[in-house]
């Protein structure tokens, strides 16, 4: 039995049927792929065709897509402002984050091999990946202050808004991203003052997959990224001093329906100190970024875990990690 509409899909199974006069009963349950093939290669990727020719050899084309929170068209850049914090009732405090972004822009794959109704081998992440981010803390403050910051802004999406939806017969596959940020840490202005601190930041990660086969169990690439820092400093041009001690968590996971899902997750780190100087009308920025990558994994095949000594699950691993890079500048 199956069920579809513009936005979600439902695939059953029948186990038992009872007829009682003119009326049929079914007894269903949801169906999963390895109890629909016995065998079965599904691949999903972007892949070079020669009917994809281009016009001059000097264009170029790139097939890789940006999936992001709060990114602009571009995948390298803010959408907008988000609001951090705000004191009740009163202007004294007014936190809101110029540049809070995240987008990886990378060729997204996945490949199964099912036979006689088993997972065989399963593959799945991106390649040519580079994560775009930044994070630029605007603070306002009318007197001397001090503020906590945990914020969670779950960006939820689901089967009902796929980023890819296609059939195998009549069989439906479908997969989408979920997104989640969370900002923790606290700042500190000495005195009434207007300033923004942080960086853009850009990595490149190249190839980052996870897969599994029955004999050689979980297995993930390595990463190696280059980093890019760019200062993003403004501010008013009064003196002050403050400090800041912030990070932030980026996650972005990728499900592919009833098959399994992947967590790609970013973490930087700031730890600055700024000083603003009225007479050099000039606000300047000493201090670190940090940053780690860490990645997880889980299958929903039915796969006899108990038969074979592996765990549907794998990490949470931390796949690379950079710790105190020097970041200072100022602007005027």
């Amino acid at each position: 039995e199956r069920e579809e509409s513009d936005e979600v899909f439902l695939l059953r199974r029948v186990f038992a049927a009872v007829q009682r006069g003119s009326s049929l009963y079914l007894e269903t349950a949801r169906a999963k792929y390895d109890e629909i093939f016995k065998f079965a290669t599904i691949k999903y990727g972007a892949f070079h065709h020669d009917d994809c020719v281009l016009e001059t050899a000097a264009e170029s084309w790139d097939s890789r897509a940006c999936v992001g929170l709060n990114t602009n068209g571009t995948c390298t850049q803010a959408d907008q402002s988000i609001p951090v914090y705000n004191t009740p009732h009163s202007n004294v405090v007014n936190v809101t984050c110029d540049s809070c972004f995240v987008g990886l822009k990378a060729n997204f794959f996945f490949n199964i091999q099912i036979a006689n109704r088993k997972l065989v081998g399963f593959q799945g992440g991106f390649t040519n990946g580079t994560v775009h981010g930044g994070m630029s803390l605007m603070t306002t403050v009318s007197r001397p202050w001090n503020v906590g910051v945990d914020k969670t802004m779950p960006i939820a999406d689901d089967a009902s808004n796929p980023i890819v939806q296609f059939n195998i017969g009549p069989v439906p596959f479908v997969f989408w991203f979920e997104l989640q940020y969370e900002i923790f840490g606290g700042l500190t202005l000495d005195a009434a003052a207007s300033a923004a601190v942080g960086a853009n930041i850009r990595h490149h990660i190249g190839d980052c997959w996870i897969k599994w086969d029955p004999q050689n169990r979980w297995q993930h690439s390595t990463i190696d990224p280059s980093t890019e820092l760019t200062p993003a400093i403004r501010g008013t041009g009064s003196s002050f001093y403050g400090n800041t001690n912030v990070s932030v968590t980026y996650s972005i996971l990728f499900f592919v329906n009833h098959l399994f899902s992947y967590s790609f997750n970013f973490q930087p780190g700031f730890n600055l100190g700024f000083t603003g100087d009225s007479e050099l009308k000039r606000l300047c920025q000493t201090g670190s970024y940090a940053v780690n990558f860490y990645t997880e994994s889980t299958l929903y095949l039915n796969y006899p875990w108990n038969v074979i000594p592996a765990t549907v699950t794998w990490g949470p691993r931390n796949l690379w990690r950079l710790d105190h890079t020097l970041l200072e500048g100022c602007a005027q």
